[in-house]
């Protein structure tokens, strides 16, 4: 079973609950500030799939490149 005292972003023995959710508790991580919630992804093979992204998809991640760019400059 996953220890989820162990931060999923730094692995540290960091996490802590904060909040209880509807289905989930949500951790922070006090090393890093990472938070994360207490459900893990289930992946049968033990191998995430890959494949490339589509061309519509592309074009709707470079359409939002302006605005986080604008974002992150406030």
């Amino acid at each position: 079973m996953y220890d989820f005292n162990q931060c999923k972003q730094c692995g540290k023995p960091s996490g802590s609950p904060k909040y209880k959710l509807k289905n989930m508790l949500l951790y922070a991580c006090s090393d890093c500030d990472f938070h994360y919630t207490n459900v893990l992804d289930v992946v049968e093979d033990g191998e995430t799939p890959c494949r490339s992204l589509t061309a519509l998809e592309q074009q709707y991640i470079e359409s939002q490149l302006p605005q986080n760019t604008r974002q992150l400059t406030l």
